[in-house]
């Protein structure tokens, strides 16, 4: 296994792009024709502006990290924050979550690992999403980590979804 650089590509970031910008526009456009409003109704927008700035940001962000991953490790590097690093035989929990409603299939599947000293989170819009997971589910295989039901259990559906793999069906054993 070589090393992978994984990243959200920029298709999948346009909705949330849209939205900070919209919201941002939509504030601006009310604070600029609510001059003579009521100061309180004006601060409620400016907070709202706030929310959307900081969503913005976030956005950015997630535009811009990176996660690196080989045979030895799994890095994130964000920018204006310090990598977090989580060596493979470092590794000592593993969740697996299914965020949203599974019927009508909008949701989003996280990927929690920690070593007990830094925790990586990452979905499924990152590049790669699935070669991570697979790499993690083979690691808590053989390191015969201790999955909690949930995280087991989606396993298992992946198991189903994207075929029989050998590391899924190992890993949803453990």
């Amino acid at each position: 296994m070589g090393r992978f650089i994984s990243h959200y590509p920029i298709a999948i970031l346009v909705k949330d792009y849209a939205r900070a910008i919209a919201g941002l526009a939509i504030v601006i456009l009310i604070l600029s024709v609510s001059q003579e409003s009521i100061p309180a109704f004006r601060w409620f927008v400016a907070g709202l502006g706030l929310l959307f700035l900081g969503f913005l940001f976030q956005t950015i962000g997630r535009h811009r990290q990176r996660i690196e991953y080989d045979e030895k490790q799994i890095a994130l590097f964000r920018p204006l924050f310090r990598g977090q690093k989580i060596l493979w035989h470092n590794l000592s929990n593993v969740r697996l979550r299914y965020w949203g409603r599974r019927k009508k299939k909008d949701g989003v599947l996280s990927l929690s690992l920690s070593d007990g000293k830094s925790t990586i989170v990452i979905d499924e819009g990152l590049s790669h999403f699935t070669s991570i997971v697979e790499r993690v589910i083979k690691i808590a295989g053989e390191r015969n980590l201790e999955l909690d039901e949930i995280t087991a259990d989606n396993m298992t559906i992946l198991k189903k979804i994207w075929g029989n793999h050998e590391a899924i069906a190992d890993g949803a054993r453990s």
